[in-house]
C-alpha cells in the first residue's frame, strides 16, 4: 500500500507542481512584458517633447524656418506628449517604479514653469528632460532586471 499511496502522490502533486510553476513563470513573464511597455511609452514621450524643444529653439534662433502649419502641429505633438507623460505615468504607477515617477514628476513641474526669456525656459526644459531620461534609463535597467 505504501507504493500505491507514494505513486498516487506522485501523480497528483508532481502536475500541479507543474502547473504552479508555470503560472508563476507566466505571471513573471507578462509582468516584464507590462514594465517594458510603461517604460516605452515614457521614453517616446520623451522624445517627442525633446524634439520639439529642440526644433523650437533652432527656430528661435533662427537657425531652421518652419511653416506655420508645421510650427502648430508641432506645438500640438509637444501638448499632447505633456498630457500623455502624465497620464501614462499616473496609470503606470503600479507597474514602473518610485524613482522613475519621481523624475517624471519633476519633469512635468519644471515643464509647467513659465520664464519670460523662452531661450532660457527652452533650455531648462531641455535639461530636465535629459535628467529625466538618463534617471529612467538608471532605473529602468534595475527594475526590469528585478522582473526577469
Amino acid at each position: 500500500w505504501i507504493q500505491i499511496a507514494i505513486t498516487l502522490s506522485g501523480m497528483v502533486l508532481g502536475p500541479l507542481l507543474a502547473v504552479r510553476l508555470s503560472l508563476k513563470q507566466f505571471h513573471s513573464q507578462k509582468s516584464w512584458e507590462h514594465k517594458v511597455e510603461a517604460y516605452n511609452k515614457v521614453m517616446g514621450h520623451l522624445a517627442i517633447l525633446k524634439h520639439s524643444i529642440r526644433l523650437f529653439h533652432e527656430t528661435g534662433i533662427r537657425i531652421i524656418e518652419i511653416s506655420p502649419e508645421r510650427l502648430q502641429t508641432l506645438n500640438s505633438d509637444y501638448n499632447n506628449a505633456r498630457q500623455e507623460l502624465e497620464r501614462d505615468s499616473i496609470a503606470a504607477t503600479l507597474i514602473i517604479d518610485c524613482d522613475t515617477r519621481k523624475a517624471i514628476n519633476e519633469l512635468i513641474n519644471t515643464l509647467e514653469t513659465s520664464n519670460a526669456d523662452w531661450l532660457t525656459e527652452n533650455e531648462l526644459h531641455w535639461d530636465a528632460i535629459d535628467k529625466c531620461i538618463s534617471a529612467i534609463e538608471a532605473h529602468s535597467a534595475k527594475a526590469l532586471k528585478n522582473t526577469a
